[in-house]
């Protein structure tokens, strides 16, 4: 009866054949069968007015007043220093380092996220503490890693209403590298991908096109690795970051002028402020283990015998760095300076260094 009940009201709206699938018997086709033996009544037309939703459109409202961050690129030698967030829930040693390169004349903290894939307290946390507790701007590191396309942009506006306002678009390292290798990454979006969207929000729209209330206010890094193995591709996935509104560009640890060099002539120039990552070495031991196990991270072979011929290699890395830094400030906007197993000295003098070499 259910089935043959249907049938009538299939050939009421117009159908003109009328079978079953998997489960119809001989017993369900001769009730349709004698069901549509008697006269079907079409529905009567009824018209139903319809109310149409509007979206709320999204706030008026002026353009966003670029970070402080965003004012110096391009403008000043912009000096930025990266501090891990720590393994427990006590942050006490990571605000001190900071305060501490505050009182250098650092400009802004990269805080890094879960770097090669170990645990660590949330990037936003340490962001947020920084800022309330040292007074120092920040630099999110945000990854692709671990969000699908929802918690992607769920976190942007979490960081956004913790007043984040600088986000370093980063894939993020393997979880095959960390302390849970069989842990799930989900990568939805592409870095070039997750800038679209990033920008899609300074626009006030999600992915969807869909409203979030008013537009946000991010400033938006990328990477870059000029010593990449294939600097055709890596030169091309820049571009990408770069065509999808990159604001500025940090680099890989550099131990290479000429490689910077290079990778400036096979791009023709870059059109957005470019921060040269610089790690001071400490030992030839230390070189060594970056050079060879670090994937993306060369340390030419005359540097590596610097280091291991030092007396001081902490010493003689400060100096391998400045030199460096000497030889191509002219062509960047910035350093990014990346301290060696969270001590902060070196990178203290580095700080000293690059403000000299600017009043000079």
């Amino acid at each position: 009866a259910y089935m043959a009940e249907h049938a009538r009201q299939l050939v009421a709206l117009g159908v003109r054949l009328v079978g079953g699938c998997c489960g119809t018997t001989p017993e369900h086709i001769a009730a349709v069968r004698e069901a549509l033996t008697r006269p079907v009544q079409a529905p009567v037309a009824t018209i139903r007015g319809v109310t149409r939703t509007v979206e709320p459109k999204v706030e008026a409202a002026a353009p966003a007043e670029p970070t402080p961050l965003a004012q110096k690129l391009g403008k000043s030698f912009v000096v930025t220093v990266e501090v891990d967030p720590p393994r427990g829930i006590h942050d006490r040693k990571e605000l001190e380092g900071c305060r501490r390169l505050r009182q250098a004349g650092v400009d802004a903290i990269d805080v890094a996220d879960n770097p090669m894939a170990r645990l660590r307290m949330s990037p936003w946390a340490m962001c947020a503490r920084i800022q309330a507790e040292v007074g120092l701007e920040t630099i999110l590191h945000f990854t692709t890693r671990d969000r699908n396309l929802v918690r992607l942009q769920s976190d942007l506006l979490a960081v956004h209403a913790l007043g984040v306002r600088n986000i370093l678009v980063l894939r993020g390292d393997p979880p095959q590298m960390g302390d849970y290798p069989n842990a799930t990454a989900v990568s939805d979006v592409k870095p070039s991908g997750l800038v679209r969207l990033i920008k899609d929000f300074n626009r006030g729209r999600d992915v969807a096109n869909n409203s979030i209330g008013a537009p946000t206010a991010f400033t938006v890094g990328v990477a870059l690795n000029p010593s990449a193995p294939d600097p055709d591709k890596e030169a091309k996935v820049l571009e990408r970051k770069i065509q999808a509104g990159a604001d500025f560009i940090c680099t890989m640890p550099v131990f290479d002028a000429d490689a910077l060099d290079r990778f400036f002539r096979l791009m023709g120039g870059i059109p957005v402020p470019l921060l040269m990552g610089i790690l001071p070495l400490s030992s030839y031991r230390h070189a060594e283990f970056l050079h060879n196990e670090l994937p993306g991270l060369s340390i030419p072979q005359d540097v590596r015998s610097r280091m291991r011929a030092a007396s001081d290699g902490r010493e003689e890395g400060v100096k391998i760095a400045a030199e460096l830094l000497a030889a191509v400030r002219s062509r960047i906007a910035g350093v990014y300076l990346v301290p060696s197993f969270g001590r902060y000295d070196a990178v203290v003098e580095l700080v000293k260094v690059a403000r000299d070499q600017v009043r000079a």
